[in-house]
């Protein structure tokens, strides 16, 4: 009599008492088998849950490899940061325009932002920030808005009203915060996530107070910002005001301190008021 060792096809063979035996035990082993199939099921879905975490993984190395590369950012020039200022300004929808009368205004700036030499022609100190001076309505605060992202030290601009309502709702913590570096995101010409400020509107701002603490609140973030080399040639105004008047307003000494940081530029008078 043949003994088969694969007694489930051979279902037609009669079996002695010892393969009936083995037959029985296979079928057991089968029987486990099949019982185990929802664990086969869940070592499947495991064996997916490694490969998509891996796969993941693989994804954040090389996202964190593509975050730390090594990035070399162009020099630009003078004229090429002039034609950006004009396509900048029409993209933002600022209403910047550039005439006869302030085109001398623009390329100075051009020429201070991109950390050309030649800027010393307009008696401009590329270690000073800036100070603007003109009317009403010449132009000052689109211009600064115009190259608060350039090739050198990018900048926020802010109202100094803002800043005397901020110090009215938190104190000395809005001092602190106007005359320490912004953090931002980098910037497009060299990667740079440290920001200056833009002071704008000097001398609009009024005398606050907080918890009955009246302060000038202007004159002490500027001299602050005097006390932060992090900040040199960082920190940039506008004003309506004349040099006499910002001595009325804030001081001899605040009005010497300013003399040290900043270079001093001007609208022509002949601009007047660009809202009309």
């Amino acid at each position: 009599m043949i003994r088969s060792y694969n007694p489930i096809e051979a279902k037609d063979v009669t079996l002695d008492q010892g393969d009936r035996a083995i037959f029985l035990k296979v079928k057991a082993k089968q029987k486990d088998l099949f019982q185990n199939f929802p664990y086969l099921t869940a070592m499947d879905e495991v064996r997916k849950e490694v490969r998509k975490e891996k796969a993941a993984l693989i994804n954040r190395q090389n996202y964190a490899a593509y975050c730390f590369r090594d990035i070399h950012y162009p020099k630009v020039t003078a004229e090429e940061y002039f034609r950006w200022i004009q396509q900048n300004a029409r993209a933002c929808g600022f209403p910047l325009r550039i005439t006869e009368a302030n085109k001398d205004i623009i390329k100075a700036l051009a020429l201070y932002f991109s950390k050309d030499y030649r800027a010393e022609g307009y008696g401009l100190d590329l270690e000073k920030g800036l100070i603007i001076f003109g009317g009403i309505g010449c132009g000052k605060t689109y211009t600064m808005k115009a190259v608060r992202t350039n090739p050198s030290a990018a900048f926020l601009l802010v109202p100094c009203s803002d800043i005397s309502d901020a110090y009215t709702q938190d104190g000395v913590e809005a001092l602190e915060k106007y005359a320490t570096p912004a953090k931002g995101r980098p910037n497009p010409f060299n990667g740079d996530t440290q920001y200056g400020w833009c002071y704008d509107d000097l001398g609009t701002e009024e005398t606050s107070s907080n918890y009955g603490n009246r302060r000038n609140v202007m004159a002490e973030v500027i001299q602050k910002a005097y006390n932060r080399p992090d900040l040199k040639g960082r920190i940039h105004i506008t004003t309506n005001l004349d040099p006499d008047q910002i001595e009325a307003i804030y001081g001899p000494r605040v009005r010497s301190r300013m003399r040290e940081m900043f270079n001093q530029l001007a609208f022509p008078d002949e601009i007047g008021d660009l809202r009309k």
